[in-house]
């Protein structure tokens, strides 16, 4: 199961990922597309369409199933936009915002003041779907020869 969340340019997601037969093991949900950052949640199959729509974007392909996934988008020009089953993107209103199972936990962190890394941290400890390491990516991308954050 998952948490994403992004705030104040930074999108932020727990690393653990379930199978059916109940075993946890790290994964990926965190992408770079150009100026996109993308954070898939759901289905395994979903999410990875999800990242397969948005590397083709530029292609034109078409023909995505996105059952059971979604998709928290940070992008510099249009703000936070959430994906879903239909692939048509949402405008959250708000200056935060997070999905997965242990969204609302990380939502009431956030709305508290926390952090994306903070509301991560606090679904990790809350949500027993959610599990460490945390991972994060900012729309700051880091000078030539800086380290990255």
């Amino acid at each position: 199961m998952t948490v994403v969340c992004v705030r104040d340019g930074v999108m932020a997601t727990d690393s653990r990922a379930t199978a059916e037969d109940g075993k946890a093991h790290r994964c990926e949900k965190l992408y770079r597309f150009g100026p996109l950052i993308v954070g898939v949640s759901g289905s395994q199959p979903g999410c990875m369409a999800f990242v397969r729509y948005f590397r083709a974007r530029a292609e034109e392909q078409d023909d995505y199933d996105f059952e059971g996934a979604s998709a928290l988008v940070l992008c510099p020009k249009r703000g936070i936009l959430i994906f879903d089953d239909c692939g048509e993107p949402d405008p959250v209103q708000e200056p935060f915002f997070a999905i997965g199972s242990g969204g609302q936990v990380a939502l009431g962190a956030m709305h508290m003041g926390a952090s994306a890394v903070q509301a991560v941290e606090a679904a990790c400890r809350w949500n027993a779907s959610c599990g460490l390491p945390i991972i994060s990516m900012s729309m700051k991308r880091s000078r030539p020869g800086s380290p990255r954050k």
